[in-house]
């Protein structure tokens, strides 16, 4: 029953909400193309969505198998316990495209689709750490399975495209998942022994236990679409898309690579411009917890504190893809996937204790991946271009090594150390990420003249 009781404990609601924006025209502030060849693109775009559409039904696999692996995620409930979800799994049925529209002016696809199910399951364990001196005691209080179903998901978003040899291809999927029904079972034993199943329903993606897993699959979904894409894309070439016109296709080649080079720079100015004002060092608050469990007549007492953290390397953060492009009623929107080169961590002190007994040293960090989504708005206001900074949010943070000085022989405390500081250190980077970040973008962006890569008159026109 405390795996029921911790279990429920973690789906406290947490909605989660997609921006829903409304889209205008397809005229772009771009600079003015010869007729012939907007008639070229607009031929392209019918036989681009007519190529996907044929194979609209998609089987997402990974590596040939229907079970698409998703990370392992430990989620601290209190002081002592900590829930650990393993072996998880993901199966979907067929990806089904219900609407394709290509904009080849903004080298970008307008996606809709939808999935009937996405099914995950795994492992759950309940472990409580305590210690007895040096030794360490790890009580596996409740284990079972789990299986999280995701039903009747309507998917929009949007993919952005740029020229690959003779071929287009997808650089980027930014594609919504949105279930009608999210069904979390857990299987386990009772004291007795007796199979039991406790279920949850929601109609949307809320709780401790399904957020992270939504998340992970979400990513994992769209990277293997994105290959999926790209299969499809690489049986169309660009002169057939172009009529096998010669100078037709050096048109629509020469204005895409100064289309996506003028935006790429764009974005490259002003992270550029940015990282002269950002430290390379960023402190982070101390951790410090303490706690006390009741074990038949022993009441155990115990504290962990880490002290001076930090972390660095902020300003490695660069472009990691292509801009995309997109209208949205009289303004541009401007997408672009950002990341660190490197990113580490780490506290100049800690201590464990359990019973007046544990470690101290200094503990780093390294993250192995990350991710920054980047999204502004591009607007004029009389004859002034202006540029808003509408989001900037950290995407990704995994792939966590940890480094303990002065553990041994008290290696009873990494795994408790581990998720604690994890958890927590996360948080503060990602917080402090967003938010040094975009302050230095938008006072960048204050003094900023856009008009050179947003004209004012092919905006204006487009309106």
């Amino acid at each position: 029953m405390r795996a029921q009781c911790i279990l429920l404990l973690l789906m406290a609601t947490v909605l989660v909400k997609a921006e829903n924006s409304s889209r205008g025209t397809n005229d772009v502030p771009l600079p003015h193309i010869e007729e012939s060849l907007v008639q070229a693109m607009a031929e392209a775009e019918r036989i681009l969505e007519e190529n996907f559409l044929s194979r609209a039904e998609i089987s997402i696999k990974y590596h040939g198998t229907s079970d698409i692996p998703l990370r392992d995620i430990s989620l601290e409930v209190d002081s002592l316990a900590i829930v650990h979800l393993t072996d998880l799994k993901l199966r979907s049925s067929p990806f089904h495209m219900t609407g394709v529209t290509p904009n080849l002016r903004l080298m970008n696809i307008d996606l809709h689709a939808n999935i009937s199910s996405l099914e995950v399951t795994g492992n759950y364990s309940v472990s409580v750490e305590i210690m007895n001196h040096t030794s360490k005691a790890l009580i596996i209080s409740d284990k079972g399975k789990l299986n999280l179903t995701f039903e009747q998901l309507d998917i929009e978003g949007m993919l952005g495209l740029n020229l690959k040899d003779n071929t287009l291809f997808v650089h980027t999927v930014d594609l919504q998942y949105r279930p009608h029904v999210v069904v979390l079972k857990i299987h386990y034993k009772d004291d007795a022994g007796v199979p039991q199943v406790t279920e949850e329903r929601s109609n949307i993606v809320h709780g401790s236990v399904q957020e992270p897993i939504y998340e992970d699959l979400a990513q994992r979904l769209n990277g293997l679409l994105q290959d999926e894409l790209n299969g499809m894309l690489s049986n169309v070439t660009i002169p057939e898309l172009m009529g096998h016109n010669p100078d037709t296709e050096v048109s629509f080649k020469t204005s895409t690579n100064n289309q996506i080079g003028n935006l790429n720079d764009f974005v490259d100015l002003i992270l550029n411009s940015t990282k002269d004002n950002i430290s390379e060092t960023v402190r982070l608050p101390d951790v410090e917890k303490s706690f006390e469990k009741k074990l038949g007549f022993i009441r155990i007492r115990g504290s962990f504190k880490a002290e001076d953290g930090w972390f660095k390397n902020l300003q490695t953060i660069h472009r990691t893809a292509d801009v995309t492009l997109h209208r949205v009623n009289d303004s541009m929107e401007l997408n672009a996937a950002l990341g660190l080169t490197t990113l580490e961590f780490g506290y100049s002190r800690y201590r464990a204790e359990l019973l007046r007994v544990g470690p101290r040293g200094v503990l780093t960090a390294t993250v192995g991946k990350n991710s920054v989504s980047f999204r502004a708005r591009v607007r004029y206001v009389g004859s002034n271009c202006t540029v808003t900074l509408e989001d900037l949010k950290v995407r990704e943070l995994s792939d966590i090594d940890m480094y303990l000085t002065g553990l041994a022989p008290f290696n009873w405390v990494l795994s408790k150390i581990a998720t604690s500081v994890v958890n927590r250190a996360k948080q503060s980077i990602m917080q402090n990420i967003e938010l040094t970040v975009a302050a230095n973008i938008r006072a960048r962006l204050r003094d900023l003249d856009c008009s050179n890569y947003f004209p004012q008159p092919a905006l204006t026109a487009a309106k």
